[in-house]
């Protein structure tokens, strides 16, 4: 027996060395508490996880400091249906808000978001429906899922001058969604970004020039749109964008653009021409089940090819590359930016060996890498109106 004892406190002596040099950790403390706010510590900051009193009423001025520690952060939920808060003010020491922190305040109408905000995460300010305005500071490049989904009142929207994500359904049921007015043919957009096109888009569709940005899912199965013209200084695609838009046969990707984002023409099916500019250095898995894909026109060389996912990208490597691809207007002959019977009289001259100047990169009318009668005949073709392509 005293053997057996003795052993165990061997064991037990043994245990508590090794904890004894083991290093020092940090451990969040919870359900801390100061005045009308619940907070934790957390690697020595603050992070407000809520009010103890969820119906408090009034105005919610955070401090920047509890318990002598930094406010940091606002934890998910934490002010969640307190549907007497009218007005919340954050100050510049927090920079991060996560989900859902003020969602179902319906009794919020102001809200100051600081410059040290980087994001507005999913679902944020989420059915706050007393709300009118928003201004949302220079400093936040990314606006996340229904993050003002459901505020039924906003209606006066000022937006962040260089965004780079909005994702899908950000400012869904919205005063200014629902308002038809702010509808320009069928597509919805907040100053330079474009948020989302009607399901029932058809025909050929232009971008704004001056766009910056495309949401995610802004197109989403958009299946009757048949071309779309994206203008240079569109910096960024968002995911999904053109997902299931099957119609669309011909997309070009201007030169403002570096990366071609997670399924943006996924499901493509119609697609079979893709011009692509050498300033994209990456392309994601963005052209899944874009299985009739022939011909991609590269602007860059082979060596300049860009980095990308063999998956989700299957249809388009296997497509014929053309390298140092110079755009141009399809058919313009004459390079008048116009496509019309003097292309055609122009054409018929360059194949007559006569001495006039064409536009070089527009010859190939058919795609077959020559210049012959073959791309005279699909230009009068075109211009007939036949349902023809040309390049």
């Amino acid at each position: 027996m005293q053997k057996q004892t003795n052993k165990i406190l061997s064991v037990l002596l043994a245990v508590i060395m090794i904890l004894s040099a083991a290093p020092t950790v940090t451990f969040t403390a919870f359900a801390e508490t100061e005045g009308i706010f619940t907070y934790s510590i957390y690697n020595g900051e603050i992070v407000l996880t809520g009010l103890t009193d969820k119906s408090y009423s009034g105005e919610l001025n955070i401090p920047s400091t509890l318990g002598g520690y930094t406010v940091t952060s606002i934890d998910w939920f934490a002010f969640s249906d307190c549907t007497k808060i009218t007005s919340a003010i954050i100050p510049d020491s927090v920079n991060y808000i996560d989900r859902y922190a003020f969602s179902g305040c319906t009794g919020l109408t102001d809200i100051s978001i600081p410059n040290s905000i980087s994001a507005i995460l999913e679902g944020t300010f989420e059915d706050c429906t007393g709300l009118k305005t928003i201004s949302i500071p220079d400093s936040v490049t990314s606006i996340g899922y229904c993050a003002f989904s459901g505020c039924t009142e906003l209606s006066d929207i000022s937006m962040p001058s260089d965004i780079t994500s909005i994702h899908d359904g950000a400012f869904k049921n919205t005063a200014y969604y629902n308002n038809t007015a702010n509808w320009e043919n069928d597509v919805l957009y907040i100053d330079n970004y474009l948020l989302k096109a009607k399901d029932d888009l058809s025909g050929n569709y232009s971008i704004k020039p001056g766009t910056k940005l495309i949401a995610h899912y802004a197109f989403w199965g958009c299946k009757n749109i048949s071309d779309i013209t994206i203008p240079d200084g569109v910096k960024k695609i968002g995911e999904f964008s053109f997902r299931d838009c099957t119609g669309i046969t011909n997309i070009v990707i201007p030169d403002s653009i570096t990366t071609i984002d997670y399924d943006t023409f996924g499901g493509c099916e119609g697609l079979r021409y893709v011009t692509i500019s050498k300033s994209v250095n990456k392309i994601d898995c963005a052209f899944s089940d874009c299985k009739n894909i022939t011909d991609v026109f590269y602007t860059g060389d082979i060596t300049e090819k860009p980095e990308y996912y063999t998956y989700g990208n299957e249809y388009l490597l296997n497509a014929t590359w053309h390298y140092n691809y110079a755009p141009h207007v399809s058919g313009d002959i004459n390079n008048d930016d116009k496509v019309n019977n003097k292309d055609l009289t122009r054409l018929f001259q360059y194949l007559s060996k006569w001495n006039v100047e064409v536009n070089a990169a527009a010859l190939d009318i058919n795609g077959d890498g020559k210049v012959n009668n073959k791309d005279l005949t699909r230009l009068f073709q075109y211009l007939s109106k036949w349902d023809v392509e040309i390049f």
